[in-house]
């Protein structure tokens, strides 16, 4: 038996599924505390990034106008001042943000990055 078959079984000609091994989904009536067309600033475990949220699903923050930041400077004065050590922008388009990778998500109120540092 394979590992990917471990989770299924076959009774009477009918396959099913241990319900343990299916991933939950969130329903798209749900409400979520992201707003389309806000600003964020996010931060994984290893990196940082500001865009405008243009979409949203199950797994993803959709994001325009994003950059990364690859180093913050002074912590409490860049989430102050919008202002960072480096900043490398994204070309223009859509940058897809794993939501389960995201260790902080905040509004950001500042202007966004857009200007390689």
């Amino acid at each position: 038996m394979t590992k990917e078959m471990e989770c299924e079984i076959v009774v009477n000609g009918e396959e099913y599924i241990k319900k343990s091994s299916i991933l939950p989904t969130i329903p798209e009536s749900e409400t979520y505390p992201y707003v389309i067309g806000e600003r964020y600033y996010i931060e994984q475990v290893t990196k940082y990034f500001t865009g405008r949220l243009v979409a949203l699903t199950n797994r993803e923050l959709i994001l325009d106008q994003c950059a990364w930041i690859a180093d913050t400077g002074r912590y409490t004065q860049a989430m102050a001042t919008g202002n960072f050590n480096e900043v490398e922008p994204f070309p223009d388009g859509f940058v897809f943000v794993m939501r389960d990778a995201g260790v902080l998500i905040r509004p950001w109120s500042l202007i966004l990055p857009r200007s390689q540092k």
